[in-house]
Formats: C-alpha cells, sequence, structure tokens
C-alpha cells in the first residue's frame, strides 16, 4: 500500500509540472458534470418550456345547427386555444399556416376542416357517426 501511495504522489508532482495536464484534468473533473447537469436539465420537464413553440391554427369550420340552433365548434376550439398558454398559437389562414410551416416559421399546423361541426353532431344522428378530424402538418 505504502508502494501506491509513493507512486500516485509521484505522477502528481509530476502533472504539477505540465500546463497541458493540469488542463486535461480540470476538463476531466468538470466536463462530465457539466453535461449531466444540462441533460438532466433539460429532460426534467420539457412541457414546461413549449410556450413559444408557434404552431398555426387554422379555422375552416363553417359551422352547423342542431335543434335550430347555430353552433361553431371549430370557433369554440380556437376560442379555448386562445386562453391555452401551452403553445404559441398562431391564428392565421391556410396559406400562410402551410408556407410557415414548410419554410419552418412554424413548427406545425393545425387545420380544421369545414365539416368539423357537422362531425362532431353525427353523434346525434341515429344513421352514421362521423368521426371527427382535422389536418396536423409539421415542418420537416
Amino acid at each position: 500500500m505504502k508502494k501506491i501511495i509513493e507512486i500516485f504522489l509521484d505522477d502528481l508532482k509530476r502533472i504539477r509540472k505540465s500546463k497541458m495536464a493540469i488542463v486535461i484534468l480540470i476538463g476531466l473533473l468538470f466536463i462530465p458534470g457539466k453535461y449531466a447537469w444540462l441533460n438532466i436539465d433539460s429532460n426534467w420537464n420539457p412541457y414546461d418550456n413549449t410556450g413559444n413553440i408557434p404552431v398555426a391554427v387554422v379555422n375552416k369550420d363553417s359551422g352547423a345547427t342542431i335543434f335550430g340552433d347555430t353552433i361553431n365548434i371549430g370557433s369554440e376550439l380556437e376560442n379555448s386555444l386562445k386562453k391555452n398558454t401551452g403553445m404559441k398559437w398562431i391564428f392565421t389562414d391556410y396559406d400562410t399556416a402551410k408556407n410557415g410551416t414548410d419554410s419552418g416559421k412554424y413548427y406545425g399546423a393545425i387545420v380544421i376542416p369545414e365539416d368539423f361541426s357537422n362531425s362532431v353532431l353525427t353523434i346525434m344522428d341515429n344513421n352514421e357517426i362521423k368521426k371527427p378530424e382535422f389536418d396536423f402538418y409539421i415542418n420537416n
């Protein structure tokens, strides 16, 4: 054990004489810790920092009539998104949304189709239920 300590102390003396060895040792001490810190910090709560991601929203819904009342579920969805701060919602027309998504200006685009309200209201119809769908584009 005594010989091991002597070798260790001799190595420390040699390292003190070489500036490059000191720099490498300091790097080996701090870089893994810094990497771990940044990696853990970035994955700790990834959904906490999505408020600045721009997503375009296009509402083409023309509404529907049920029991004599006209409703527009697309507009209700749009109003709900306006209050939501989980993403940076950009409300625009189809061409602007599609071009902005293709160019990378927007992360993605949600397009609510013209028959969205009618599709939702098919649940009230006994004949055929149509699943409401919307289009979602992402930039590549």
